[in-house]
């Protein structure tokens, strides 16, 4: 009889000493929260072409609650097919959007810090 409960104390205080173990760690490692993005037409307002070693930086203006805000970006490139009839010989690095001064564009920006944003249709790996 004393050993079965000698047992089930020693379950009762596993399982709590696991749970004490979780709650300090989810305290001392707190998850970073996700950003909420909000989104507000931007105008494209300058083109900056660094050259053929650089990527090309595109200058977005936006306003959020009566405040103008500057965002420089590099314009994402992708890998395009150049054919000779049908045959592909090649390829060639082409913007992955139409990007051109005065053009209206969409910006996501973080609702907490608007400084943090990025042009929506501007997606990809490639920069350079």
């Amino acid at each position: 009889m004393t050993a079965m409960i000698i047992l089930i104390c020693l379950g009762a205080a596993t399982i709590l000493g696991t749970m004490i173990y979780l709650l300090i760690r989810a305290c001392a490692n707190p998850q970073k929260s996700t950003p909420h993005y909000l989104y507000a037409n931007g105008m494209i307002i300058a083109i900056q072409d660094k050259g053929l070693d650089n990527p090309t930086v595109v200058v977005i203006q936006y306003t959020v609650k009566n405040q103008t805000f500057e965002l420089k970006e590099t314009l994402k490139l992708k890998s395009e097919d150049v054919k000779v009839g049908n045959v592909t010989v090649g390829q060639k690095k082409v913007p992955v959007t139409k990007a051109e001064r005065g053009q209206m564009v969409i910006i996501a920006y973080d609702a907490k810090d608007p400084t943090k944003a990025f042009w929506v249709a501007n997606h990809g790996h490639v920069n350079v």
